[in-house]
């Protein structure tokens, strides 16, 4: 991978605790928000990537959804990793 593939994509992942990680170092919502505007403020075409542990709440997925949208961010994908055993 390029440095440029790089600068065009965040990988935000929650855990079954609901802790918000943004290119795997935790942040609170409000960080991650401002994370995202500064990102898509440099790069309009920004594409996200949000996973989530099999047991994270619904709730908490759609909180980091929220961010990512109100930063205007149009590119995302979603996984949903099995829960660990």
């Amino acid at each position: 991978a390029n440095t440029d593939a790089k600068s065009d994509f965040i990988s935000i992942s929650v855990d079954k605790a609901g802790v918000v990680f943004f290119d795997k170092k935790p942040v609170g919502l409000n960080e991650l928000a401002l994370s995202l505007n500064n990102a898509h403020r440099t790069n309009a075409n920004f594409r996200v990537f949000i996973s989530g542990d099999g047991d994270a709440r619904h709730r908490d997925m759609i909180h980091v959804l929220d961010a990512v949208r109100g930063a205007g961010i149009q590119n995302v994908a979603f996984e949903v990793r099995e829960p660990a055993k």
